[in-house]
């Protein structure tokens, strides 16, 4: 990869349906702080009447990617998000597609050889606070 990564990434999408294959090409999208908020609520939707942290882990692995990949994928077509719902092995893929615009987002990716790939944009620091005599 080379330059910086923008805050969207076309993703083109082909899909074997068992009686016919169907191709897509969607943008996926870093999610903003309402996309976020969203996606937060639509996991509490999805465990339904259990806390989501009561859920097994792998049930909440899979809810994160799901709702996840929901909200980065611009004009989702009805087959694909059904699809993402029912076949793990193409919910994860798309996901790590997701995941990885996301990270190289934030991370500010300058491109091979250009750095380290695990740059950073912050940094923090901390300190005690000052004891009362």
């Amino acid at each position: 990869m080379s330059g910086l990564q923008g805050p969207e990434k076309v993703l083109h999408i082909t899909v074997d349906l068992g009686n016919e294959e169907r191709s897509v090409t969607l943008i996926a999208h870093v999610l903003d702080e309402e996309s976020r908020i969203q996606r937060d609520r639509e996991l509490v939707r999805l465990a339904g009447e259990i806390a989501f942290d009561t859920l097994p882990t792998a049930s909440r692995l899979r809810l994160w990617m799901l709702t996840t990949t929901r909200q980065s994928l611009k004009d989702c077509p009805p087959w694909l998000n059904e699809r993402l719902g029912v076949h793990d092995d193409l919910l994860f893929a798309i996901f790590e597609e997701v995941d990885a615009l996301e990270r190289d987002y934030f991370r500010r990716n300058m491109g091979e050889g250009e750095g380290d790939s695990q740059r950073t944009t912050f940094s923090i620091n901390t300190s005690a606070l000052p004891s009362s005599p």
